[in-house]
């Protein structure tokens, strides 16, 4: 799910240098705020990063599932996550090196915690001189719930 034109730009760039799923497709969709499939809800809402940056909530009446995508911290993440099921969450970098935009770990603890959220995904990780195991406890310390690391083609139950 993306906004306008995203079919365009997925096709022409991402599609040429992205692994293809074994265990499912992919299908493009553009929405602008709201989409309902029926079986499944999207909602977004503007993020602080750039003009066209947005985060996703997916939900299908029993689970919720929010991607932030490039964000900074703001309320509107934290309203957009309220109770979800998983966040997956931009953490570009460790606390100490902290770059508008982005997340650090602390503020996906934070979003996490006060939205009450129940498995949180770091992700759109940046190679950074430190350990990524570093990125779990620093968020660890302002959340106690469960804590992963994103990989290419991960697959979660929710």
């Amino acid at each position: 799910v993306g906004p306008k034109d995203f079919k365009k730009f997925y096709e022409s760039g991402i599609s040429l240098v992205i692994k293809r799923p074994r265990t499912f497709i992919i299908d493009l969709v553009e929405i602008e705020e709201k989409l309902d499939l029926g079986y499944l809800y999207v909602f977004s809402r503007k993020t602080v990063h750039s003009e066209n940056s947005i985060a996703y909530r997916f939900e299908d009446g029993k689970k919720s599932v929010v991607i932030t995508g490039d964000c900074d911290y703001d309320e509107g993440i934290i309203e957009l996550s309220r109770n979800a099921d998983l966040l997956i969450a931009d953490c570009s970098f460790p606390d100490s090196m902290k770059v508008a935009g982005h997340l650090i770990p602390k503020e996906c603890g934070l979003i996490a915690r006060k939205a009450k959220v129940k498995k949180l995904v770091l992700s759109h990780i940046y190679p950074a001189p430190y350990p990524d195991s570093q990125r779990i406890e620093e968020c660890r310390s302002v959340f106690d719930g469960h804590v992963l690391l994103a990989e290419d083609l991960m697959e979660i139950n929710v």
